[in-house]
This record gives structure tokens, sequence and C-alpha cells, in this order.
């Protein structure tokens, strides 16, 4: 069982490094604009702490191809991702000026790296917003015990702080499951860390912290009960991401790490979340 949590808290999400080769933009609108943009492209992957820029196309895992093209006073950039000699992805981005290129030229490199379409203008301000924002969260729903005498549905109650760290959400949680005198109630500190850089993205987190579980013992007046460090599991998916109001459907796993007649309690809880 504590593999298990131990499993569900820290499975790490990652991208594999990669090496990039970058061509060099032939647009013929400006040798120095081309440069400026392919250079642009090289800093940023090696900023990303993990993949590398070569030299050689030889020794690349993959090839960018960058493009441009002026319409009036607006750049439209366009990337392609190749391996193989085949376009794997490609997308496209719009500077209004010359200006605004190297945060859109950054913005592009991140999204065709991680195969993800970019963030538009609006998403891209209401992300901001979004990085600085700290609320209250309530989940409800549906639970099961195990190890606690009792096949019956109890009510999972979970409020929590957070604070939004653009990838990941930090909380300070309850949660609460009850039924009939049968209890498991922890505290601790945990996180949420999101798949996709989208409105609507899955997630996983953990928890953990201190927790006490009740058993109701129907052939004695004395309850068995057991307190301790509790550890804590979910997974779902978040809806309006990038709102100031997000809804999550999640299904959460905890225990408290101290057992009771019939071994550790565990709660499994189907819940439906609002994040403000």
């Amino acid at each position: 069982m504590k593999k298990l949590f131990l499993l569900l808290m820290f499975i790490p999400y990652y991208s594999f490094a990669a090496t990039y080769y970058v061509e060099r933009i032939e647009s013929k609108i400006s040798e120095d604009i081309d440069t400026t943009i392919t250079e642009l492209i090289g800093v940023t992957i090696n900023e990303t702490g993990s993949h590398t820029t070569v030299s050689n196309s030889s020794e690349a895992d993959f090839i960018l191809k960058p493009k441009l093209l002026k319409l009036g006073n607006a750049y439209i950039i366009t990337l392609d991702k190749i391996k193989n000699g085949k376009i794997v992805f490609s997308s496209k981005l719009k500077a209004e000026s010359i200006e605004t290129i190297d945060s859109i030229v950054s913005q592009l490199v991140l999204a065709v790296i991680k195969e993800n379409a970019p963030l538009n203008e609006q998403q891209s301000k209401e992300r901001q917003q979004k990085k600085r924002q700290s609320g209250t969260s309530v989940s409800i729903g549906p639970a099961l015990f195990s190890n606690l005498n009792t096949d019956s549905v109890a009510v999972n109650v979970s409020p929590a702080l957070y604070w939004d760290v653009d990838i990941a959400l930090i909380k300070l949680l309850a949660d609460i499951s009850t039924y009939h005198g049968s209890s498991l109630i922890n505290f601790g500190i945990g996180g949420q860390y999101f798949i996709l850089e989208k409105n609507i993205s899955p997630f996983i987190g953990g928890d953990f912290g201190y927790g006490f579980a009740k058993m109701r013992n129907a052939l004695s007046s004395e309850d068995d009960s057991a307190r301790g460090f509790a550890v804590g599991g979910v997974a779902g998916v978040q809806f309006l991401r990038f709102k100031f109001v997000n809804l999550e459907l999640s299904f959460r796993i905890a225990s408290v790490l101290d057992k009771v007649e019939r071994g550790y309690p565990v709660v499994y809880a189907l819940r439906l979340g609002v994040n403000f």
C-alpha cells in the first residue's frame, strides 16, 4: 500500500531531452531579421535546460525549419519540427511588430518542442493573470472505505487553499470522508501537476500530512481508531484551466499510515470540484 501511494505522489511527468538542429531562415525580407530569429530559436532551446542545439543536422534528433512571411507591419513565423525527413509537428504565430518577435519566437519554439498548439493572444493574457492567482477550492463526492467495517457509500468533502504556479497548483488541504461513525480525515500539503498547457488538462498529484481514521465496531462499545502520517494521490481533469474559476473531476486515494484492526484505513473518492 505504501508503495502505491509513493508511486502516485512522485510519478514525474517530463519530456525526454533531445537535440535540435536549427535551419537558417531564408526569407529575403531582411538578413538581420533572419539571423535574429534563427539565433532566438537556438537560445530558447538551450534555455530549456534539457534540450540542446547541435551544429550538424546529422547529429540532431530533430530539425527545426523556420519560415517568415511579412504582412504589412506584422510577421508570421512558421516552425516545422522534422524527423527523418518528415514533418512531425508544425505551428505558426503572428508578431504584430518587430518589437514583439522575441517573445513570439520563444512561445512558438516551446510549443513546437512539446508538440502543443501555442496559446493565442487572449489565452496568453489569461495565463499571465492566472500565474499570479491564489484562491480557494472545494471538492465533494461519493467515497468508499477499505478496512473501516462498512461497505456503504460515504461522503467526501475537501476544502483547500491553493496557489497557482503556471504548470501546477500548491495546496493546503483538508480531506474529510465520513459515514455513520466511520471516518477518515487528513490535513496536509500537496500539489497538482498539469500534463497539458491547455484549457482542458489532465493532472496528477499527491499530498502528505497527518490524519485520523475511526472504525465503528458493531460488536463493542469502543471504536477502533488509527492516527499518524497520511498520504494521498489524485488524478483527474481540470476544465477552464486559464479562467479564474475552474472545474475539476478527479479520483482520489488516501490512507493513514497506521493500522486499525483490519489493516491500513483507505478511502477512495470520486469528486467534482471548483477552484475560485
